[in-house]
């Protein structure tokens, strides 16, 4: 059994967290919607989790496209809900609700309310010719010149812009783009079509002025009232609608609060809160975010440096597309036709048999990039790839080089950071790679920083709650720390391993870089040869 170890408050963290703001006995319910799930997680006044419930989420893929049905969204979200909320003591105590999901998701409603068609996900790629169109517009340059306006396809603006090339029938109909938050914060409080300004952001709202720039309205060929309204994050936005307040039998009207997207979320839900503490958020994707006083010194690609005022910090990192993704990726083609779907059994025959491997597989290196890339470099038409591949190699030297992969796309962001001028000393580490300590390690060998392992899970849920507990407490009590956040154990890197990894990494950073030209060429070479088909996946 691992140490449990408390988190160090220093006293320059407690003057940002502070005692219980969320009334005695009274609840916060966080609906959070990822790239495989969607869950719904209960806690108490203090933080402590008290019900959990989750769903799987389909996703459809076809060459560039990835789409998520937003009615599916809804339909599963009102089954976490009522499942999470099936107690008495919840339903007489249940105060508060919000919601989080990843950014960029675009939604399209009409004038009704209703989805016109799926969403088109954060990973989706088809907008890439509009972000250069957005990038080359001269009236909206200056956007481009801050760190968290980004012109590339997984932004919510250039989705637009295809939606109104290629779908323009869609586009005419739809009365507001908004993104999987919104989308359902809307549902929610039936109609209320709100956004925090660092979702915003993701469709090109420009906070120095706290507006949609026109000359960007008037290249889209829509108004600010196409767009939610931006309010604050720790608004109450309203009351859940009495038609939900009577379908889960609630005792009083559950108030529904503004919190933001899902990587912003789990960093303050990680205990991150000192200059160059980061955490390491790794689901589908891995988002990876660390506490800076003054932020990027230079624009660095990818990378997103954004401000928070009440703390006077910034928050400064990016996410990028598959780390637990390439696990079930891995799953599904190297052990499902045996193990059918006993997921544990074959995640921990995966971690066994990627231990009796070596540093570096035998040579074999394995670029993740399955579905392109977006942090710390944006490429839509980069591909996955197994190198060096020999007679001697067998399964565990495959699984190992993924391991050792998802490793480098931690090494590969937080370069970056630090070639922007932000330290990064530590790692703190949640989401369901957690639960693999080879990858642990292989993450503080790869990286030379201590990581430790959370003991909470769900830190993006608990990032929700602080953001909650942050605007209640206004000015005197800017959040709660939990006192039961605790670190489950600490990996410290082998630093005879660190330097073994850097020369690999060198290698690993060099195939990307000479095969830019040849995924090109596949890509154009695909068009050509393959029939289009669209598939779907469990999850990503």
């Amino acid at each position: 059994m691992s140490e449990i170890h408390k988190l160090y408050i220093s006293p320059v963290t407690q003057n940002l967290w502070c005692t219980q703001v969320i009334p005695d006995n009274k609840y916060v319910l966080v609906l959070n919607l990822g790239l495989r799930s969607i869950r719904a997680i209960v806690f108490d006044h203090t933080g402590k989790k008290l019900t959990h419930s989750w769903l799987p989420v389909r996703t459809f893929i076809k060459d560039e496209m990835v789409e998520q049905d937003p009615n599916e969204w809804w339909s599963l979200a009102l089954r976490v809900i009522d499942e999470a909320t099936t107690s008495q003591e919840i339903k007489d105590n249940l105060e508060y609700i919000t919601v989080t999901s990843s950014s960029c998701n675009l939604v399209l409603v009409d004038e009704d309310k209703n989805s016109l068609g799926n969403s088109l996900m954060v990973s989706d790629k088809r907008s890439l010719i509009q972000a250069q169109q957005l990038f080359e517009h001269e009236p909206i340059k200056y956007l481009f010149d801050t760190h968290n306006i980004l012109p590339v396809s997984s932004f919510l603006a250039p989705k637009i812009l295809w939606i109104k090339d290629k779908d323009p029938n869609r586009f005419y109909h739809t009365k507001h783009f908004i993104s999987s938050d919104s989308y359902l914060l809307m549902k929610l409080t039936n109609g209320i079509i709100v956004s925090d300004p660092l979702n915003a952001e993701k469709a090109f709202y420009y906070m120095p002025e706290n507006k949609y720039p026109a000359p960007l309205l008037e290249y889209l060929g829509l108004t600010e009232k196409n767009f939610p309204q931006v309010k604050n994050v720790g608004t109450i936005i309203g009351k859940i609608s009495p038609e939900l307040k009577t379908l889960f039998a609630f005792n009083q009207n559950v108030s529904v609060v503004l919190t933001t997207y899902d990587a912003l979320a789990s960093f303050w839900g990680s205990g991150a809160l000192e200059e160059g503490e980061a955490c390491i958020v790794c689901g589908t994707c891995s988002s990876i975010r660390v506490y800076s006083k003054e932020g990027l010194k230079q624009k660095t690609a990818g990378l997103l440096s954004q401000y928070f005022e009440n703390k006077n910090a910034h928050v400064v990192g990016g996410s990028n597309n598959l780390a637990g993704g390439l696990l079930e990726w891995a799953k599904d083609a190297f052990y499902q036709d045996v193990y059918s779907d006993n997921n544990d059994y074959i995640f921990g025959l995966m971690e066994q048999e990627a231990n009796t491997s070596t540093l570096g597989a035998k040579g074999l290196i394995f670029l993740p990039y399955l579905i392109g890339e977006r942090t710390p470099f944006f490429d839509s038409e980069v591909r996955g790839m197994f190198f060096g591949l020999e007679r001697s190699h067998n399964r565990k030297d495959i699984i190992r080089s993924i391991y050792e992969a998802i490793g480098f796309l931690s090494w590969d962001i937080i370069t970056s950071m630090e070639r922007g001028g932000v330290l990064v000393r530590n790692l703190r580490l949640s989401g369901g790679l957690g639960k693999n300590e080879l990858i642990c390690q292989i993450k503080a060998d790869i990286t030379g920083k201590e990581v430790h392992l959370l003991d909470e899970v769900e830190t993006t849920a608990l990032g929700c709650f602080m953001l909650i507990a942050s605007a209640l407490g206004g000015n005197e009590t800017q959040k709660v720390f939990p006192t039961n956040l605790s670190i489950s154990k600490r990996f410290i890197p082998n630093l005879d391993n660190h330097i073994k990894y850097q020369q690999l990494y060198h290698l690993f950073k060099k195939l990307y870089k000479d095969n830019k030209e040849n995924f090109k060429y596949r890509n154009e070479l695909l068009k050509t040869i393959n029939e289009k088909r669209k598939y779907e996946v469990k999850n990503l």
